[in-house]
């Protein structure tokens, strides 16, 4: 729905209900599809504490991406 019809002049975040999503065409919530070809070979998985780097890895690269996009907005 829009700002109009729910009588909002500003809407960013509205909740929606399974019900009122799964009403709409093409809709499900099923992510059996959304599969990582790399985890296939559970016998060729990397051992646990390489996994935890690599986590550690892309939860810093994340931050300093939010970072910079903090300053981004501070300067406007």
């Amino acid at each position: 729905m829009n700002a109009e019809k729910l009588g909002q002049s500003k809407i960013r975040w509205r909740r929606f209900s399974v019900d009122e999503i799964l009403q709409r065409d093409k809709t499900s919530l099923d992510i059996f599809w959304i599969k990582d070809k790399s985890l296939a070979d559970l016998d060729s998985l990397p051992a646990p504490d390489e996994l935890a780097v690599d986590i550690i890895e892309n939860l810093q690269s994340a931050l300093e991406s939010f970072q910079e996009l903090q300053i981004r907005l501070q300067k406007q």
